[in-house]
C-alpha cells in the first residue's frame, strides 16, 4: 500500500485514480474537537468537480474497523483476481 501513497507531514494523497486524501489530526492542532485525534478522509467522486466529494472522519476505533474491512476486501479481491 505504501508505494501508492505520498506522505506530506500528516496528510497522505493517493497517486493516480481514484484520488483521495487522509489527514490525521492531532489534539489541539486544526481540530474542532479537543478530545480525540481523528482521521479525515476525502474522496473525489467526479474528477474536476470540487463539490462532488465524499468526506468523513473517524476516531481510532472506527479507523481500526475501516482498515480491517479494507484489508478483508483487498484479500477477497486479490484471491478472486488470481483465479
Amino acid at each position: 500500500m505504501e508505494k501508492y501513497l505520498e506522505k506530506r507531514d500528516t496528510e497522505w494523497n493517493v497517486k493516480g485514480e481514484p484520488s483521495w486524501s487522509i489527514d490525521i489530526q492531532t489534539i489541539g492542532k486544526y481540530t474542532e474537537s479537543t478530545t480525540v485525534p481523528v482521521a479525515n478522509f476525502k474522496f473525489d467522486l467526479i474528477r474536476g468537480e470540487k463539490d462532488k466529494t465524499l468526506q468523513f472522519a473517524v476516531d481510532k476505533p472506527g479507523l481500526s474497523q475501516l482498515l480491517l474491512a479494507l484489508e478483508q476486501a483487498n484479500l477477497y479481491l486479490g484471491s478472486n483476481l488470481s483465479n
